[in-house]
């Protein structure tokens, strides 16, 4: 729900509904080719933005009364006419290198939960692969009399009559962000169009019980010649679907670029919203809908750690079999991000390789023999502790899901599987934004996704992409009983990002936030290093994978390596590998920088990502400590040294969550700390550190069984506390 015009550019998902008014020509009773095909191509724009489309269409009737004898059956005439328009579109939007589907609803197709999460999940696959679906009445058997007073099951939905509420419900039924209704008028009007004292309303307001706010009273006109609905049926529409969050506009679908100008923010017909919060007139709430993604979440927690394996091992062969479409995809956004002169760290990171995709197989069955060990640690229901409070009272604490968890990533889009993966084992359900340079892999992956958990029955909606930032807003502002329906976010990403997602969580009710702040890793070589060993953690620290958060950005060395020559190997050693070195102030002012001119630029806090490495000399084993305590981001730092009791002090003293010993920074990694995967790295020091895996996705709740005891039994002496294990 957004309060401004201009908010509309972050609508990610649009129901567009076409009025019989506007797909017919009227005076000739064909079709109006010049219409739809700016409205076919404004879609195909919309489209190539990443935005997800349903084009809502009316007009099958008119057109198949026009082709067929006036003596012919509504049905009749619905079926000629859906057959000519469909192949229509289809025509048009391949013109566009778009796909088309049809699907034909009738009110009877929303009376039964289960009915609309069988054609919901149709349209969301469709949806997910950039498919048109093209949505009608389908009155070809649909008679007259089935009308909403014949359908009272659904009693959360607005009564369809129409394809004005047809499509109301299906904005709903998709929890769409604005339902754009097509007519051939310019919006609602106090009066009549075209009426001497009629004007046009720019903004139309609603109570929270669907009431309007404004005055003046409106009076409709009549029904169209051609069509069913009318304006009073698309603003009652309008007015149940602004109750249930989601923003609505009346338009003239005549107008040139009139869908591209509302999403633009224009002021275009008449816009649907409410009273920003705290100013509504009226206090009666509406119905909360439960998010999908918490009933999901529900569901797969109820799941069999048998059922959520073998949702695992479905994935992990579908990335093998589909993996010469996954690198194609990759290619795309690889390819993209080049041309617009990404930074290569950033490439880098977006590119998915052969032996990345055998990593996430190797992490995914993991995680799936792993959860279905009978001695395993990560069991949803687990009892953690158990004690004897009194005689026939005992206490357990058991563990479950966290809940659901927004994850936000950029560049990396292997760390879709990832993430899914813990979220499946642990039972959470998984929001997920990705970075838009990895658009299309990201997709791909997953579409392959919901296709494993729905091998198993598992629901498809327990793991859901958000499209862009006004979805993650929107979803952040979603509360059950008033508290978050996120209960946790993971920023994955630069420091930026990081802070922004801070930023969002503590506006939106304090969610918590996993994250580090960033990747400023140390590796220090002591006056006891073996120097052949120093050489081989700094190459791999650095030179293995620069983009990573846990590559070294700053290499510390022992002034006593500088007389004996090892101090310049070392530096040469990275040079030779194509490392840039920025020198700080005492290795600038020192001797060794006389042979090596390094560049006298260092910044202790810059993450590089790149084959970039700052250099500095330290005096002592405690002056690098303090060093990496002042400078580092508290991820990962590491000492090399022969000297056992240097390394005992460099591991407790260092405040970071990882902490190393003779060994390459890049072990700091959820994979390679034998965690199956991880959904990210915490440098906080509060629920979870360093690399996250299924561990820091669990939390626990406290189960207590009794007899049918009161507190007043132990204050009368009846029972006693005994809190025995």
């Amino acid at each position: 729900m957004v309060y401004n015009r201009n908010d509309l550019k972050d609508c990610s998902r649009i129901i567009i509904k076409l009025g019989s008014a506007i797909v017919i020509n009227q005076e000739m009773q064909t079709v109006a080719l010049k219409r739809l095909a700016s409205v076919v191509e404004q879609i195909a724009d919309l489209n190539a933005q990443s935005r997800q489309c349903v084009l809502v269409t009316s007009g099958a009737i008119a057109l198949g009364k026009a082709q067929l004898a006036e003596i012919n059956s509504r049905g009749a005439k619905a079926a000629m006419g859906m057959t000519e328009i469909t192949g229509l579109y289809d025509q048009l939007f391949n013109f566009f290198g778009l796909k088309t589907a049809t699907m034909l609803l009738t009110p009877v197709d929303f009376d039964s939960s289960k009915r609309r999460d069988y054609w919901r999940q149709g349209l969301l696959d469709l949806l997910e692969q950039g498919i048109i679906p093209i949505i009608n009445t389908n009155d070809s058997v649909a008679w007259a009399i089935e009308k909403a007073a014949q359908h009272k099951h659904a009693q959360a939905l607005h009564p369809i009559t129409d394809n004005d509420s047809l499509a109301a419900n299906l904005a709903y039924e998709l929890q769409s962000d604005l339902l754009i209704l097509c007519s051939d008028v310019d919006g609602v009007y106090t009066g009549p169009p075209g009426g001497n004292k009629s004007k046009l309303i720019s903004e139309y307001l609603v109570n929270l019980d669907t009431t309007r706010i404004e005055t003046p009273k409106i009076t409709f006109s009549e029904v169209s010649d051609v069509g069913t609905g009318g304006m009073q049926s698309k603003v009652k529409a309008a007015e149940w679907l602004i109750s249930k969050g989601t923003n609505v506009v009346i338009c003239n679908g005549s107008n040139d670029n009139v869908i591209s100008d509302i999403l633009d923010g224009k002021q275009v017909g008449t816009f649907f919203t409410r009273p920003i919060p705290g100013m509504e007139k009226v206090t009666t709430k509406p119905v909360k809908r439960t998010p999908l993604v918490v009933e999901a979440q529900r569901e797969l927690e109820k799941s069999t750690p048998e059922q959520r394996a073998g949702a695992l091992r479905e994935l992990c062969a579908l990335l093998e079999s589909e993996r010469n479409a996954i690198k194609h995809a990759n290619e795309i956004d690889v390819e993209l991000s080049t041309s617009r002169g990404e930074k290569s760290s950033l490439v880098d990171r977006l590119r998915l390789t052969d032996s990345k995709i055998d990593t996430l197989k190797k992490g995914l069955n993991s995680l799936a023999d792993e959860i279905t060990d009978s001695n395993t640690s990560y069991r949803i229901g687990k009892v953690l502790e158990q004690k004897e409070l009194a005689e026939g009272l005992t206490l357990e604490k058991v563990q479950t899901p966290i809940g659901v968890i927004l994850v936000i990533f950029e560049s990396r889009p292997d760390c879709l599987p990832q993430i899914a993966g813990l979220a499946l084992a642990s039972g959470n359900a998984l929001l997920f934004k990705a970075g838009s340079e990895a658009s299309q892999t990201v997709r791909l992956l997953n579409r392959l996704i919901r296709k494993a958990l729905t091998s198993q029955s598992l629901p498809a909606d327990a793991i859901q992409m958000l499209d862009n930032r006004g979805k993650v807003t929107q979803i952040l502002g979603c509360t059950l009983n008033d508290r978050p329906a996120v209960n946790l976010i993971i920023p994955r990403g630069g420091a930026q990002l990081i802070r922004h997602t801070q930023e969002l969580a503590s506006s939106n009710g304090g969610i918590p936030v996993l994250s580090h702040g960033s990747g400023v890793c140390h590796v220090y070589v002591d006056a006891d290093a073996e120097i052949d060993m120093a050489l081989n953690i700094i190459e791999d620290s650095k030179c293995n994978y620069p983009a990573a958060c846990n590559a070294m950005e700053t290499l510390l060395i022992h002034e006593s390596l500088v007389p004996n020559g090892s101090a310049e190997t070392l530096c040469k050693s990275l040079i030779q590998k194509g490392v840039i070195l920025k020198a700080g102030p005492k290795f600038a002012s020192n001797s060794v920088n006389k042979s090596l001119q390094l560049e006298d630029s260092a910044d202790f806090s810059e993450e590089y990502n790149s084959l970039t490495c700052n250099v500095e000399l330290v005096t002592s084993l405690r002056d690098a400590i303090q060093h990496i305590n002042a400078n580092g981001s508290s991820h990962t730092d590491s000492i090399v040294t022969n000297n056992e009791r240097s390394a005992q002090t460099f591991l407790r003293e260092v405040d970071s969550a990882c902490v190393f010993y003779n060994a390459s920074t890049r072990f700091a990694d959820g994979y390679r700390f034998g965690l199956g995967a991880e959904v990210g790295i915490s440098t906080s020091k509060l629920h979870a550190r360093g690399p996250v895996g299924l561990e820091g996705l669990f939390s626990y709740k406290w189960i207590l069984r009794g007899s049918g005891q009161s507190l007043s039994d132990f204050s009368s002496g009846k029972y006693k506390f005994k809190h025995e294990e």
